[in-house]
């Protein structure tokens, strides 16, 4: 038994660590359909495909290659980045 600052006697059973028994298994999840680039969205009866949200690199990468084609130049930035997210949600 250890003593503790105050002068008590710290019981062993104080310091023990919880009790580490293996965890349950998760309920087996179903397979899924392979993604075919949208999110199946079911809505009442009736199934629809959501747009898929391109990501930032995706849209920096076209908003590039946009500035590009028509020839550089500064001061519409925004309207690249725009027209990429149009595109690529298209």
């Amino acid at each position: 038994m250890a003593k503790k600052s105050d002068g008590s006697i710290e019981s062993p059973m104080a310091r023990r660590t919880p009790d580490r028994r293996r965890a349950k298994r998760p309920a087996e999840v179903p397979a899924q359909a392979p993604d075919k680039g949208g999110v199946s969205v079911r809505a009442g009866r009736k199934a629809t495909t959501a747009a898929r949200i391109p990501t930032t690199a995706e849209v920096q990468l076209l908003a590039y290659e946009i500035y590009m084609e028509r020839g550089g130049g500064d001061g519409l930035d925004v309207e690249d980045w725009l027209e990429a997210e149009r595109r690529l949600k298209g």
